[in-house]
């Protein structure tokens, strides 16, 4: 394949990019995803952005989770992954796409309120009910918008997890997540293969930016982590309110 031999410039650009959005994802626990998907919808159409953005999300995610994989909350993977398949599998049959608006409104609404707004109570949290519906309902909004990620690290972040357990639960959550949106893109035909090289290069400085921003982490105050997170989640929110209103 002629894809295969040569990167464009614009190509090169994205394979810098994943180094810079992985680490700031590391340190900070979320952004990184949707800071890629804005500048990958610069190089190509929504079609191809959103199954390629969700191989290699699921490759940089899955390196973070393993280079944090003791830090990880399985009592909230395994709720989150059943949630999750049940959302590939309607998305497998589901042809039918929110318009635009609708969706980022929606979206950017529950992120503030999961952030801002007063927690479950403990009889709902005992029984894992939010993470069921969490996984669910961020599989079924990435396979319409791509980067879902300040959505699921806002229903964990509700839990009130370490920084280092947060940002390793997360990075867990994504892998299932892109992992099956992947599989559902693969299942309708997506051609993969045509972006094989750009999607390895794409890992491969993803693992690099998450490998510094690991040690950055370590270092970085809980206090200091906890505001930074909430900030740009927030920031997040309000972007996809603003896209919200220029689309309506």
């Amino acid at each position: 394949m002629e894809y295969l031999q040569i990167l464009t410039a614009a190509e090169w650009l994205l394979v810098g990019v994943s180094f810079f959005t992985s680490f700031l994802t590391a340190v900070a626990g979320i952004g990184g995803g949707v800071m890629l998907l804005a500048v990958m919808v610069t190089v190509f159409p929504p079609l191809v952005v959103i199954p390629v953005h969700g191989v290699v999300q699921a490759g940089s995610n899955f390196f973070r989770m393993g280079l944090m994989r003791h830090f990880i909350d399985r009592s909230i993977i395994v709720p989150f992954a059943v949630g999750s398949l049940l959302a590939a599998l309607l998305g497998t049959q589901v042809v039918v796409a929110l318009e635009p608006f609708y969706l980022q409104l929606l979206l950017g609404l529950f992120i503030l309120y999961l952030v801002w707004g007063p927690k479950l109570s403990k009889v709902y949290m005992s029984h894992k009910i939010q993470f069921y519906l969490g996984g669910f309902l961020t599989t079924l909004a990435s396979l319409f918008v791509g980067a879902s990620g300040p959505l699921a690290a806002a229903f964990i972040g509700r839990v009130g997890l370490k920084k280092e357990a947060q940002v390793a639960t997360h990075a867990t959550a994504m892998v299932v997540q892109h992992g099956l949106k992947t599989l559902v893109f693969g299942f309708v035909g997506f051609a993969f293969a045509d972006y094989a090289l750009l999607m390895g290069l794409m890992i491969a400085t993803g693992f690099a930016g998450t490998y510094v921003g690991k040690h950055v982490l370590l270092k970085l105050p809980e206090k200091i982590f906890r505001v930074a997170y909430k900030v740009v989640i927030t920031l997040l929110a309000l972007r996809l309110l603003y896209m919200a209103f220029l689309s309506y």
